[in-house]
């Protein structure tokens, strides 16, 4: 018995010594594991696919900041992919995303074109849809109450004394946009108030 247990001690040392010295020859080598080799084996790849427009604005350049601090706390990978362009390097980084096989896509905004969603599904990825009207089975949708919201502000206008209101809006049309216009249009009418509004491109 006790030759039995000296014989396990001996060669867990010997299994130990050896662990050591491969793990000190990869150090030396500058070995890395291959995170998308082995992701092959789980199905997986770690990457997360940001889909946004417009990140220089403040709203969506904070939102990117959280997402991707999040996203590599979990150990995930994000992948970006700017559609303010209509070079077809869009369609590029996309393509490149899905053969990378990205495992979700997270859509930042109206403003990307409804192809894309569809495009996602199609691979198989995840889907999480922020701010956007798609009815799309299998993703999660992110929406704030863009209409109440801005139902709210014409209270609060009309609080202050103010009797006539001004609305900017873009002609870009996204789902929160117009959510926000037709709210702020609703409520100023049910309150009596006269509200122009102006559209730039």
């Amino acid at each position: 018995m006790i030759r039995c247990v000296a014989d396990l001690h001996a060669r867990r040392q010997r299994i130990t010594r050896a662990r050591r010295r491969v793990l000190e020859a990869a150090e030396a080598l500058g070995y890395h594991v291959n995170e998308l080799a082995r992701g092959l084996m789980r199905n997986e790849s770690g990457i997360v696919c940001l889909i946004v427009s417009d990140v220089a604005t403040p709203h969506r350049s904070a939102l990117l900041h959280e997402l991707t601090l999040l996203l590599q706390n979990a150990g995930k990978v994000a992948m970006l992919v700017n559609t303010d362009r209509s070079d077809g390097s869009v369609d590029r980084a996309l393509g490149q995303a899905i053969r990378y096989r990205a495992d979700a896509s997270i859509i930042l905004s109206g403003m990307p074109d409804k192809s894309i969603t569809q495009l996602c599904l199609r691979s198989g990825q995840r889907l999480v849809l922020i701010n956007r009207d798609d009815e799309q089975p299998g993703s999660l949708r992110i929406n704030l109450d863009d209409y109440e919201a801005a139902g709210r502000v014409a209270t609060a206008f009309v609080r202050a004394g103010c009797r006539k209101l001004a609305f900017a809006n873009s002609n870009a049309g996204t789902p929160s946009l117009m959510a926000r216009e037709h709210g702020l249009m609703a409520a100023a009418t049910a309150l009596g108030m006269e509200v122009i509004v102006e559209r730039h491109s």
